[in-house]
């Protein structure tokens, strides 16, 4: 790191260390205007240029620190204005950055860093479940008596807006055996969230992505343990859901879709492991994310297919180059 660049850094920290920009910063999370807005929250969508006009000089005065203190962080941390600004028009990105204001008037700037609430939230949706793998954490198949009904599910989406969370990953489960998801996932999106699916890809028919795209959701994550039929389904325990699988990759790409391929290392697949690299670049999937291995639910039953801390190594070495 250059001498200025470290200066720079140096005097951003200082600054954000106030403690009159820190009391600042805590008062405008903790008062609202008539509108319902916090302080910051206005601030941040007047510097995005979409909070109006003709504001109160309570408002203009927040908005105009809270303005000096991004803009001193943009310099510091050799952050483009423009795209800044550009970003802050988005929902879930304003959110996630009064989630990162907000840790710095309570906390300070800490290490590790604290937020008052998480930037991602995983919603383990439904118990409900089409496929029988042999690795779920949570034995799904059936739902539980005691899964939300809608209403609950959409006042959860409620809860989770106002503790300024910025991201929902929708998991399971199986979240598309649950007709309701639409609405739900419908309404994060027109909550402001960013909205991410974890699925098996069987139930990802044309309609279906569509209903997805639709209903908002920016990003497919979709289950794939090999780059065989015989591999894939011996796992997941369904004859046929091979071929599902990849037509559901197959139609999230074609709809445009932020489409991502998900793997379980374990013994199993671990050779297959560049091959299924090799089949997401020929499906044009935008990722290729690889899990490890957790022996909970249905997995303890397999804890023998766990990879050794050398094969571990190796595959995370064979990753890196990729």
């Amino acid at each position: 790191m250059a001498k200025s660049d470290s200066s720079s850094i140096n005097t951003f920290l200082s600054f954000l260390e106030n403690p009159v920009l820190r009391h600042v910063i805590r008062f405008s999370c903790g008062h609202h205007f008539n509108d319902g807005k916090s302080y910051l929250e206005a601030a941040l969508e007047d510097l995005a240029g979409i909070g109006g006009s003709n504001h109160s000089i309570t408002r203009f005065i927040f908005s105009g620190i809270i303005k000096a203190a991004i803009y001193l962080g943009c310099i510091g941390l050799n952050i483009d204005r423009k795209i800044l600004i550009e970003s802050l028009k988005t929902p879930y990105f304003r959110r996630g950055l009064m989630n990162v204001l907000s840790g710095i008037g309570i906390y300070g700037v800490t290490k590790p860093y604290r937020t008052p609430a998480p930037f991602l939230v995983v919603w383990n949706y439904t118990n409900a479940c089409n496929l029988q793998c042999k690795h779920c954490y949570q034995r799904a198949e059936r739902p539980t008596p005691d899964e939300l009904t809608t209403e609950e599910k959409l006042a959860i989406i409620d809860q989770l807006v106002e503790n300024n969370v910025s991201m929902i990953a929708f998991s399971g489960g199986e979240p598309l055996m649950c007709e309701d998801f639409f609405k739900v996932a419908r309404y994060a999106y027109e909550r402001g969230l960013y909205v991410s699916i974890a699925t098996n890809g069987t139930l990802l028919t044309k309609e279906n992505v569509a209903r997805l795209k639709e209903a908002g959701v920016g990003y497919l994550e979709i289950s794939l343990d090999g780059a065989s039929k015989e591999t894939h389904e011996s796992f997941r325990g369904i004859n046929g859901c091979f071929e599902k699988t990849i037509r559901g990759i197959i139609n999230s790409v074609e709809a445009g879709m932020f489409t991502c391929i998900a793997t379980t290392a374990t013994k199993h697949n671990i050779d297959e492991i560049p091959k299924i690299i090799d089949l997401a670049k020929k499906l044009r999937a935008r990722r290729v994310i690889v899990f490890n291995f957790i022996p909970t639910g249905r997995g303890e039953e397999i804890i023998q297919l766990d990879l050794t801390p050398v094969e571990r190594e190796n595959l995370l070495k064979s990753l890196y180059k990729e």
